[in-house]
């Protein structure tokens, strides 16, 4: 199975002995190595300790049962190993081992190591115990800020962060937010993996539960280290830079201008237009730019949070301010300073929290949930929102100071739909990120789909069309999106009306498909968020699950 699925890419030379696959190695170069761990006449980890010694740019890839953990982590201690293979593997397994086993070894870079923010000592004892047998560096942080001046050094691999600290999701934000590419691995108890998908959203790349196990805590933290180190191989000078406000077309031009212009005004800037439309990047951008681009960038989605949840997450809280509120806790106006604070869908705040939040424009200071001493806050605040601000106010929903307070200056994000031209400038940006993320080289469009593209409405708008391109590039065998490859730009608007069946059946078939239509786009425009599709439909998580279910649909496609 693995030459057959290899000779597709690559030039296969197998070895029915470890002496002859060594002595390949001696003859000439290769790219990669493949040992399975359980080899009769030579360990696979010997092996590949003296492959390292004969060649030591080839990467190195392990092979091994998925209850053979402990052999696995054997070998990640020798430092022989530079991927791995769980039985049993796909041919997408495979071929992403071998590009990132390539990419690793192709990388000359010293340093790395962990970052950690700690509940227990305890663990802090078996983590340094078991990183420094595996040749990996780690320094445990004391609060935030030791954490902050860490990721502002170069070099951190991970981040391990407990959960059960009250300043975890400041943490976990703060990892998000900063400039390094350090990937969040997160350590919980069974109760945390149901919220592994909002956490996977605030930029957590895996996490590892309680009581922790030396041989998964080192394969989880292995992983990451290889997969940071491919993704800067990959990625090269241009994805080193943030992302960009992308198209040539007149109103990007337009909108590039008027950023420029603006972001060193230290002003309130109101961030309008349709959900997808790439909001948040105007606001990252802002922020890059201008003055305040050495302080955070921090963002919260006011839709996405209770009225409670709200204050403690922007104003911070008090201990012993509410149940579980067992230590103090800074905000997010705190932790911004002297940085920027986004606050998105700001159309979905309360009318007591409007309030709450107009006090605080206007005079720069709060008070921490349960607190009695003012604080005060120097961060930019920008907000964005996809609702008519004017219309609502026009209903008693919206405050019109605060409307004058954020809009001091408005940006208007073009929907896809207006802007058309941009399209394939998009798909080759999208393309190339998502060759390098995936580990995909040589990733092209058929002229077929392309014109698909263009022909489509994108109610999801740019968010939809990556998200489109990104199920093109994984269930594209050879790395060429097709036109079948693309079922959101497939579907069209219309529900077709089947008038050789019966009325009361040609209704429920219709019916059927509209609701599945519905729910398609919506997952889409949500990226697989569960929740907010919900909230969105105006439907319980679980009858939504219910109704996913009865039509075929898998959220987790969307994300």
């Amino acid at each position: 199975a693995l030459r057959r699925w290899l000779v597709r890419d690559f030039e296969v030379e197998t070895s029915e002995s470890a002496p002859q696959a060594l002595e390949l190695l001696r003859e000439r170069p290769f790219d990669c190595v493949i040992a399975d761990l359980r080899m009769p006449e030579m360990d696979g980890a010997e092996l590949l300790t003296r492959a390292a010694e004969v060649s030591p740019r080839t990467g190195r890839i392990a092979m091994s049962a998925h209850n053979d953990l402990e052999t696995v982590v054997r070998a990640i201690n020798r430092g022989a190993v530079m991927g791995f293979l769980i039985k049993p593997f796909t041919f997408h397994d495979i071929t992403s081992a071998v590009y990132r086993a390539i990419a690793r070894a192709s990388t000359a870079r010293a340093g790395g190591g962990v970052l950690a923010l700690l509940e227990s000592e305890a663990d802090g004892r078996n983590l340094t115990g078991w990183l420094a047998g595996a040749g990996i560096a780690l320094r445990i942080c004391a609060d935030l800020d030791e954490l902050r001046a860490q990721l502002g050094k170069e070099g951190w691999d991970v981040v391990l962060i407990d959960l059960d600290l009250p300043t975890a999701l400041d943490a976990l934000r703060l990892v998000a937010g900063s400039a390094s590419d350090a990937s969040a691995l997160l350590l919980g108890d069974e109760r945390s993996l149901v919220l592994s998908e909002d956490l996977g959203r605030l930029g957590a790349r895996d996490m590892v539960t309680k009581p922790l196990r030396e041989s998964e805590l080192l394969l989880r933290v292995h992983l990451l280290v290889v997969e940071r180190r491919a993704r800067e191989a990959a990625a090269g000078p241009a994805e080193s830079g943030p992302a960009q406000l992308v198209g040539e077309s007149e109103v990007m031009a337009s909108l590039r201008r008027m950023v420029k212009t603006i972001a060193s005004v230290d002003c309130a800037v109101l961030i309008r237009g349709e959900t997808g439309t790439g909001k948040e990047l105007v606001a990252a951008t802002l922020h890059r730019l201008g003055p305040r681009a050495d302080g955070a960038f921090l963002a919260v989605n006011c839709a996405a949070l209770t009225e409670t949840l709200f204050e403690s997450e922007v104003f911070g809280h008090e201990r012993g301010a509410f149940t579980g509120a067992v230590q103090q806790k800074r905000g997010l106006c705190e932790l911004a300073a002297d940085g920027t604070l986004l606050l998105d869908e700001i159309g979905e705040l309360s009318p007591a929290l409007q309030a709450k939040l107009l006090r605080f424009l206007e005079t720069g200071e709060f008070f921490r949930v349960g607190g009695t001493t003012p604080l005060h806050s120097n961060a930019r605040i920008l907000a964005a929102t996809n609702r008519e601000l004017g219309a609502m106010i026009e209903a008693g929903d919206y405050r019109a100071d605060l409307y004058h307070r954020l809009s001091t200056i408005e940006i208007f994000v073009p929907a896809l739909r207006e802007h058309v031209e941009d399209i394939p400038q998009l798909v080759g940006h999208f393309l190339e990120r998502l060759a390098r993320r995936h580990q995909r080289p040589g990733i092209s469009i058929d002229p077929d789909a392309m014109e698909e593209l263009l022909q489509y409405r994108w109610p999801g708008n740019v968010r939809e069309l990556q998200s489109v391109l990104e199920r093109g590039v994984l269930l594209s065998p050879d790395g060429r999106v097709r036109k079948g490859l693309l079922p959101r730009a497939a579907e069209g608007a219309s529900v077709t009306i089947d008038v050789a069946l019966p009325l009361k059946d040609a209704v429920a078939e219709a019916s059927r498909k509209a609701e599945h239509e519905y729910l398609v786009r919506l997952l889409a425009l949500c990226e697989g968020n569960v929740a907010e599709t919900a909230r969105r439909a105006g439907i319980d998580r679980r009858n939504l699950y219910r109704k996913l279910t009865l039509l075929g649909i898998d959220p987790t496609s969307f994300r």
